[in-house]
Parts: C-alpha cells; sequence; structure tokens
C-alpha cells in the first residue's frame, strides 16, 4: 500500500505479482493509493468509504473475466473507474470507459482530485453505492410523537431510501429505526434530501434519507452491508447480465 496524508485516496485492482510494475510510478503520487488483490475485499470498501476513483488492471480485469467484474464495471456512481496498463515505455496509462477519456495515470489522476467534470459520470450525482436491501424501518420527524411503519428498499452507508405515502418535505429532519440488519434496532436520525409522491409514477412512493454522519448509524450499515450475503446478493444481480 502506498499511501500519505492527504485525504484524496484510490483503490487499485491489482493482483500482487503485478502491483511492482506500478509502484515505481505510484509512489510519487501525492494520494492515497490502496492496492487490493480480491473482488470481494474492493467491494467491501467501496461500500464503506466512496473513493475519488477506482482503478484496475487490465490483465487482473482479463483474470477475473466480464461477469465477476461487472459490480464494479458498471458501478452507477459519479466516481470513475480507470482500466490501467503499463506500456512498453514504462508509463502507465489509463482508460475510462463511463465517460469514454484517456490519460496518463499521474495525469488522470491529478485531473480527478482536481473534480474535473470530464473524468465523472454525470448520469448520477451519487458517490455511494446503493444496495437493494429487504429491512423495515419506523419514521418519524424529528421532535414528532408516532413513528410511521415503513420499509426500507435501498441502502448505502451514506442513506437510504424508505417508503412512504406521507411525503416529507426535503430538508425535514427525520428520526428513524432500522430493524432487520442486526439483532436490536438501529436508532439514527438524517436529513430527508428527495421524496417522490404516489401521484407521480408507478414506482413506490418515499423519501431519501442523508444519514447523520454524527452518529453510530454509517458504521452499523456498513457492518451490514459488508456482510457476505448482501455482497453475494449485489453481486448475482450484475452477474445476471451475462449468463
Amino acid at each position: 500500500m502506498e499511501q500519505n496524508t492527504q485525504k484524496s485516496h484510490f483503490y487499485f485492482l491489482c493482483q500482487k505479482k503485478r502491483q511492482d510494475l506500478y509502484r515505481p510510478i505510484i509512489r510519487w503520487l501525492p494520494y492515497r493509493v490502496v492496492f487490493v488483490e480480491e473482488l470481494e475485499q474492493l467491494l467491501a470498501y467501496l461500500l464503506e468509504t466512496p473513493p475519488d476513483a477506482v482503478l484496475v488492471d487490465v490483465v487482473t480485469n482479463m483474470r477475473f473475466g466480464s461477469a465477476n467484474m461487472a459490480p464494479i464495471l458498471n458501478i452507477e456512481v459519479a466516481w470513475p473507474v480507470l482500466l490501467c496498463n503499463i506500456t512498453p515505455d514504462g508509463s502507465a496509462q489509463v482508460m475510462c470507459m463511463s465517460p469514454m477519456k484517456n490519460d496518463t495515470l499521474p495525469a488522470a489522476l491529478e485531473a480527478i482530485v482536481r473534480k474535473d467534470a470530464s473524468w465523472m459520470n454525470t448520469r448520477t450525482p451519487r458517490r455511494y453505492i446503493r444496495v437493494d436491501v429487504q429491512c423495515r424501518c419506523l419514521l418519524r420527524r424529528a421532535g414528532e410523537e408516532n413513528w410511521t411503519k415503513s420499509n426500507i428498499l435501498n441502502m448505502s452507508s451514506g442513506g437510504c431510501f424508505s417508503v412512504s405515502y406521507d411525503l416529507i418535505v426535503p430538508g425535514t429532519m427525520v428520526e428513524f429505526e432500522l430493524l432487520d440488519i442486526k439483532s436490536e434496532p438501529v436508532y439514527g436520525h438524517g436529513q430527508v434530501t428527495w421524496g417522490r409522491s404516489w401521484d407521480e409514477s408507478l414506482a413506490l412512493p418515499g423519501v431519501g434519507i442523508h444519514f447523520d454522519e454524527d452518529t453510530a448509524v454509517p458504521q452499523e450499515v456498513c457492518m451490514f452491508l459488508k456482510s457476505k450475503d448482501v455482497i453475494d446478493r449485489f453481486c448475482e444481480k450484475f452477474r445476471q447480465q451475462y449468463l
């Protein structure tokens, strides 16, 4: 693992025998770059903390195969996934598929850290990976007495979507109890960031909630999302595209 004291960080999926090809380049970069050898470990990292980008060595990518790599290469998040390779002259080149873009590894990372929009996935502003879950929830506006029964349809370490026929205005602070992710309810609070009413579409109505980072909820949710069963279901959803 190469690292420094800056907050910008990248995960690099690369088999061990090829990591030394990149180290002479990475060691001079002013960013934290974490080498990861296994897909499951990479997903666990990504579900916990969104990076500035994910790097994938092209040979490692071929070793895992298209079906197994689908959860990484097709993630719908704002930060990019870069395929990396070492050229005959020893330089490292990267290629981004969404959006289509390529450059040297140092130049690409520098642009990404600067928040250069040309490297970002403009189809979504999300940085946290959402996972489909089945989880019950008790929800109420902050300070109210009565709880509303709800269900969580998807969740990330940063927030969740809660089914609700009582549309709560974005910006409203809410309290909640998450059931089914631990043996006891997980209490927390957060802020409604968006909502969808029953009248708008066929999709279930509800609200998107951003978890308060000063509580233990993100940590409890991370432990749940990183469990083997949840990761396996998440990966299987993508692999079905290749069957």
